[in-house]
């Protein structure tokens, strides 16, 4: 027979604590009056608060409070869980005894013979075990004679010996174990790895300054270079307000015995350094702060995972402070750069052109009348430590045949649109002024001015295919988009400075950037965007979303983006779905369904800027619906009036787009109408959980200056409890056998044990420029939930 006992029928039992009443169940109850004593057998349970006692038999003392509970124990508290054969403690109190217990605490387990609760959340174990792993035997456990621990502090044992599946591998005298779920400070496992320069390894500490700061220090060596020392400062102020700095530094004997025009460097100090900030100061305004400095020129290239640049031409260095209301947009920029070119990596850094800075304004497009206006503004100032001259001829005297390499310039460009649209067509005349100021620092002041005009026309053709509305595709609209820009500068003004005319061998005066070097102009470009759009319900959201609301005829604004990669706003115009019809969009696949007892409702709501409309009758259930652009395919070439080359078609360009959950897609083909020799450059990226295929291919022999043929292959996939992922460039016109052909190899594995509190991954890397394979172990260990090591793949543990 199955008896609860509830504690207001046991009033004059006295077993109750001041604030907290116990409720028992249990399938016999036998009381003692004569001992004072509770007996309860049979699925045992005792609720008190928070926590939950179950047993096979316990006994308690009416009068002490003290019980005795065993069988099967288990006890539920609001942090840990017990389990054991024999349980003492008190009613009233947290403390008391398990005899062959387990604590389970998130991801931590600790086992004893002898388990002694001192307090609500701390436990002392005479000889007990620690460890992370779930399974049993565990694949790593820490023996202890001596352990105090408290959850959500820290465990700490005395004489331990680390136990490795079943093997005895390590004395250590003391250690202290965190239990917290939160980042605690200690030393990290080490990673290490062999290449070409020899064996290497890192031990890093890694401490907890507060809720928002922490570091990380570390000590590595390379047989082949010496010591190297680092540490990293992480802060984060806000959720959009971070910063992250690295620095190290090598003593590296391999420098200085490198050669540089048959003489050893002599130079065995090397250091690096890294910060990345990004401050938001208002809701309108952000500044970013990205610094790269390397003490040579090599450092990118021999530290690759410290700091970045291996492959750049220069390190880059910026400070960007941004700021934008509705119309306007400010932004000021100093960018930095330190050339990776030289052939001494100690060469100074006096020629290279540094933009300190340059300040922009921007004003988007404001209706005004029947007018769009819209303009920028800039200064930019070209520097160097340099001549600011090209002293061809090393006489520290500026030549005719030399080259202005620094100066001033303030740009303006104001420009004006008067956007026309009809039921089948729309053409966009639009004007700019554009006016240049320079202060240069040889033959004083020069300026620049041009006038540009140009004119969009563009239409759209559309069908709607309507589905059954219980498909979750419920419609799909097919537009062919013809477009058309005409661009026309009829000449430029400027000074008759050096900066503009001067010339050497077949090189003409380079300039600050492209703004410098537009000259007259006489274009067409025309083409035509074939595009699909999906229309589904908002909860099965897969590939590119574009609002509901921004679907209609393209922008047409720029040759480059004709036919639009981006849908714009229009007004719909009612049409039988099954008919072509011309720009505008049908209400069926713009609305939101409403499912009534109506038959083809279309709903009567305005779509908003998520593609949802406003809710219906309160009678009625509506299904939200948003669209996506799984398909664009754009086909589109210019002609050159002006042209004195006899050339004055453009490459014939077909670019596709495709998007999908899945799977994505650019593929961009370009003809050279006058070689009759086609180009082509692809990405496909294919993706499923950890599983994915990327695939890469660029051929380009339309011209004898463009020689391109390289394939770029990378994969990963999980076997088993085996993570792989890999990836080379295969270049075609490297001369040899196939291996040759593969540049910038690299391989990675990582297994991943079924319990889940530890991992190692292997990774192998040939650099291009590097004789040999750089191989790197790194383990990590999973302790009290949190992953620890120091190993550079980032989202390594996402999986936990």
């Amino acid at each position: 027979m199955y008896l609860v006992i509830l504690i207001f029928t046991l009033m004059t039992l006295n077993i109750h604590s001041e604030t907290e009443r116990s409720r028992f169940a249990a399938d016999r109850y036998k009381r003692k009056g004569s001992e004072n004593k509770v007996i309860l057998d049979g699925n045992v349970r005792i609720l008190n608060g928070k926590s939950l006692l179950n047993a096979d038999h316990v006994e308690l003392n009416t009068v002490t409070d003290d019980f005795t509970a065993t069988g099967n124990i288990s006890f539920k508290g609001e942090d840990f869980e017990l389990s054991g054969m024999e349980l003492q403690g008190n009613m009233s109190s947290p403390k008391g005894t398990l005899s062959k217990g387990k604590i389970v605490a998130g991801k931590d387990i600790v086992e004893g013979n002898n388990i002694q609760r001192l307090s609500r959340n701390q436990f002392k174990l005479n000889e007990g075990r620690y460890t992370s792993c779930s399974t049993e035997p565990a694949d790593w456990r820490l023996y202890g004679n001596n352990i105090d621990m408290t959850i959500g502090e820290y465990a700490f044992l005395d004489n331990v010996i680390v136990e490795i599946f079943g093997l005895p591998l390590l004395y250590i005298p003391y250690l202290a174990v965190p239990l917290k779920t939160e980042r605690q400070s200690g030393f990290l496992p080490p990673d290490f790895g062999f290449g070409s320069d020899g064996f290497n390894i890192h031990e890093s500490l890694f401490v907890v300054l507060s809720r928002s700061h922490d570091m990380t220090f570390t000590m590595g060596h390379y047989s082949k270079r010496g010591l190297k020392q680092g540490f990293e400062f992480r802060s984060a102020f806000a959720e959009e307000s971070n910063s992250n700095l690295y620095y190290f530094h090598v003593n590296d004997k391999k420098f200085e015995k490198m050669l540089v025009n048959g003489e050893p460097l002599g130079r065995s100090q090397r250091h690096g350094m890294k910060l990345d900030q990004i401050f938001r100061l208002s809701d309108e305004t952000y500044a970013k702060t990205m610094i790269r400095f390397a003490s040579d020129d090599d450092m990118p290239r021999d530290f690759p995972d410290e700091i970045e640049g291996n492959a750049d031409p220069a390190l880059e260095n910026k400070l960007v402070v941004m700021s934008r209301t509705t119309n306007v947009a400010y932004t000021a920029e100093f960018a930095y750069y330190e050339n990776l070119l030289s052939v001494n990596p100690l060469e100074n850094n006096n020629a290279q052109l540094q933009k300190l800075p340059e300040l922009r304004l921007n004003v988007a497009k404001t209706k005004i009348s029947e007018f769009m206006v819209e303009g920028d503004v800039s200064y930019l100032n070209i520097y160097r430590s340099g001549l600011a001259y090209d002293d061809y001829n090393n006489n520290s005297v500026f030549n005719s045949d030399e080259f202005i390499r620094t100066g001033q310039r303030i740009d303006v460009f104001p420009r004006v649109s008067l956007p026309v649209t009809t039921r089948y067509i729309r053409v966009t005349p639009e004007a700019g002024l554009r006016y240049d100021f320079y202060h240069l620092p040889i033959d004083g002041n020069a300026q620049r001015s041009y006038a540009e005009a140009k004119t969009n026309v563009a239409t759209e053709f559309s069908r709607v295919y309507q589905r059954d509305k219980t498909k979750h595709y419920r419609a799909v609209k097919h537009t062919i988009e013809p477009f058309m820009e005409h661009r026309v500068i009829p000449t430029v003004y400027q000074s008759d400075h050096p900066f503009f005319s001067n010339t050497r061998d077949d090189m003409t005066s380079p300039m600050f950037d492209s703004v410098d070097s537009i000259d007259k102009t006489h274009t067409i470009t025309y083409g035509i965007t074939n595009r699909m759009l999906v229309k589904y319900i908002s909860s099965l959201a897969s590939g590119e979303v574009i609002p509901a609301a921004d679907l209609d005829a393209p922008d047409m604004s720029c040759p480059d983006c004709a036919g639009g990669q981006e849908a714009q706003a229009g007004s719909p115009v009612k049409n039988n779905a099954n008919d072509f019809f011309m720009k505008g969009s049908s209400d069926e696949f713009l609305g939101t369904r409403k499912n009534t007892d109506v038959q083809n409702d279309t709903g009567t709501g305005s779509p908003g800027a998520s593609g949802k409309t406003e809710p219906g009758p309160a009678d009625s259930v509506e299904e939200s619906f948003t669209v996506m652009q799984p398909l664009l395919w754009k086909i589109y070439q210019s002609y050159d009036f002006l042209d004195t080359t006899g050339q004055p078609f453009g490459y014939l360009y077909s670019n596709i787009w495709g998007n999908y959950a899945w799977f994505n897609l650019v593929l961009q083909k370009f003809y050279n109408v006058y070689t009759k020799k086609m180009g082509i450059n692809t990405t496909m990226i294919a993706s499923s959980g950890h599983k994915y295929v990327s695939l890469g291919y660029s051929y380009d022999k339309t011209a004898e200056n463009r020689r391109t043929d390289q394939m770029r292959l990378g994969f990963g996939f999980d076997i088993w409890r085996f993570r792989t992922n890999t990836r080379f460039i295969l270049n075609n016109e490297v001369r040899g056998t196939l291996l040759d052909k593969m540049r910038d190899k690299f391989f990675s594995i990582a297994y991943n044990p079924p319990s889940s509190c530890w991992t190692i991954l292997l990774s192998a890397r040939d650099p291009y420029d590097k004789d040999g394979f750089d191989i790197k172990i790194t383990f990590n260990l999973l302790i009290s939930g949190q992953a620890v090591g120091f190993g550079k793949e980032s989202g390594f543990w996402n999986k936990f």
